[in-house]
């Protein structure tokens, strides 16, 4: 009895030891609450080439968490709210002249508002573009916004880690001569855990990401273009910074353009303090525009225009212009430039339609050592805008194989305008322009659009809109048809100079389907033969007639001379 009360025991003992082993392992498998306020780590993903940039964290936006537990065990969770301007920031806010800002900040707290939370991406960008403005000293070395930066670091590789960063929101900011930096923001914030049943502290990611001093941009918001449109273009350059005794302070900005753009001729230039083009309005009532502010005009004395005309080498590379600035000069004229806006137009010609042919390139070169001339070196920024064509090919609408010559056609655009067209080629028509052709040139557009020998027609230059082809002119030997209207309509949501599923043609003179390849729709359109023959006079047809006549009179006559023998015979 001993010996089974024994051995019962140490069974006890041993599922006791075994149920506080499992205890204590399942304790540790749920992270513990947050005991004390977290700090987290925050990782700067860049570039290669953005290294030796120097970043700087700003603090902007506390997180309130409180102690739910006591003072020998605290537990920290956040409460309402949870969100929380830093002092600086909220003074700056709530002095700010700017309403849209004021209603940022709940004034009886500190709090972030519903505004804030539902602010728009370009409303967030201009104001943090804004805040890093107000922190960075202006011209009388005052700042507006006096914040210190919680961390510092210069770049050096592509992955940076910084550790010991407090709970929050960060405003990163990043400078490196000759490149564009735009304010980007990171947040390290408290997140319940449903495995844990705690909250813990996640770390956060941000990239930072030189734009390497130069931005172009077509103005207008549209990448889509007809031959003889004008397209609009803005380069956004950062001035680089030179010391005061640098001997080679080069500072140049030009572009090269496409075989089927054709430059202007000018260019006008404007400057400001944080990126963005300072504009006024003009005009009133609904002809109100926006234009670039003359007050920020950069004088032509502060730079050279330089063309392939004036430099070989400029011809050599196929540079189409270069703004050569006197970079002392603009420092010294333009107080407080840290911009420079290069303004220019060009046109889509004849050529538009070829390969590659409305890409551009604008480049910022610099010397990257301002005491050698040999150490020039140049930034690429690339800018596309995209137009359009048809192909048509005529066929035998009973026989698809079989092409056919002759046909003609008119095309009209959404508001019935006839469009006019240079013949390039046997049924090749690019869209005319009458800016693209001196007087001199010789140059008479059409409207009437013949196919060539083998059947095919391929119009050119157009933007995306809905089209009418009308055909006006049959093949020989074929009838033109009752509705002989195709109605086209090209569309590229993207914009990427492909057109997409919108793509449409419709008409009772498709045969085959409707292909849309890159900027091109194809489709054919089939005629018939006339498929009837009148009868003429003196044809068959007449004879056949007549001589049945002739058999049924004769009949006739045979049947009453018959007819007429039997009753004699019976009167005899």
């Amino acid at each position: 009895m001993k010996t089974m009360k024994s051995t019962m025991a140490r069974l006890f003992a041993l599922c006791l030891t075994v149920a506080m082993v499992l205890s204590m392992a399942t304790m540790g498998a749920f992270a513990a609450p947050v005991a004390s306020e977290p700090t987290g780590t925050i990782t700067i993903n860049s570039a290669a080439s953005d290294n030796d940039a120097e970043v700087d964290l700003y603090k902007i936006i506390k997180v309130n968490m409180v102690n739910v537990g006591t003072e020998e065990k605290p537990v920290f969770q956040p409460q309402d709210p949870v969100y929380i301007w830093v002092d600086a920031v909220a003074t700056w806010l709530e002095t700010n002249a700017n309403a849209t800002y004021k209603g940022y900040i709940n004034a009886s707290n500190n709090a972030i508002t519903d505004s804030f939370k539902k602010a728009t991406a370009a409303q967030l960008s201009k104001f943090f573009h804004d805040m890093k403005a107000a922190i960075e000293p202006g011209e009388d070395e005052k700042v507006e916004l006096e914040l210190t930066a919680a961390k510092s670091i210069t770049i050096s590789g592509t992955a940076q880690e910084i550790t010991g960063m407090e709970m929050g929101q960060y405003l990163v900011i990043a400078e490196k001569s000759a490149y564009v930096y735009s304010p980007a923001t990171v947040t390290l914030a408290p997140v319940w855990d449903e495995g844990s049943k705690a909250w813990v502290l996640n770390d956060a990611s941000v990239t930072v990401k030189g734009k390497g001093g130069i931005e172009k941009t077509v103005t207008g918001g549209d990448l889509q273009y007809a031959v003889g449109d004008t397209v609009n273009y803005r380069l956004d350059v950062v001035i680089p910074t030179y010391p005061e005794g640098a001997t080679e302070p080069a500072f140049n900005v030009g572009d090269k353009m496409g075989v089927g753009l054709t430059w202007s001729g000018s260019v006008t230039v404007y400057w400001s303090e944080d990126g963005i083009m300072n504009t006024v309005e003009k005009g009133e009532g609904d002809n109100v525009t926006v234009v670039p502010d003359p007050e920020y005009r950069v004088d032509a004395s502060n730079y050279a225009l330089a063309t392939p005309e004036d430099d070989p080498e400029l011809a050599e590379d196929e540079i189409t212009f270069e703004v050569r600035f006197d970079y002392k000069n603009l420092i010294k004229n333009c107080s407080g430039a840290k911009y420079v806006h290069v303004v220019y137009t060009a046109i889509l010609n004849e050529d538009a339609f070829t390969t590659d042919s409305l890409g551009n390139d604008a480049y910022l070169g610099v010397n990257t050592d301002p005491y050698d001339d040999n150490s020039y070196e140049t930034t690429d920024t690339h800018e596309q805008v995209y137009t359009y064509g048809i192909n048509v090919t005529k066929v035998d609408a009973n026989n698809h194989a079989t092409t056919l010559a002759g046909a003609e056609f008119t095309l009209k655009n959404a508001d019935g305008t006839e469009v006019q067209f240079v013949e390039t080629g046997d049924g090749v028509y690019v869209k005319y322009a009458a800016a693209n052709y001196k007087p001199g040139d010789n140059i008479t557009p059409v409207t009437t659009l013949e196919v060539a020998p083998n059947g095919t027609l391929q119009l050119k230059g157009l933007d995306i809109g809905t089209y009418t082809l009308t055909e006006t002119k049959a093949p020989g030997g074929y009838q033109l048809p009752a509705s002989p209207v195709t109605t086209i309509t090209l569309t590229d949501s993207e914009p990427n100079g492909k057109l997409d599923d919108g793509t449409t043609a419709s008409g009772s003179m498709l045969v085959d389907k409707v292909s849309a390849d890159g900027n091109v729709i194809s489709f054919k359109l089939g005629n018939t033969k006339p498929g009837f023959e009148l009868p003429t006079t003196g044809g068959m047809g007449t004879v056949l007639f007549t001589a049945g006549g002739l058999v049924i009179m004769a009949c006739g006559a045979a049947l009453v001379l018959v007819t007429l023998k039997k009753k004699k015979k019976a009167e005899d």
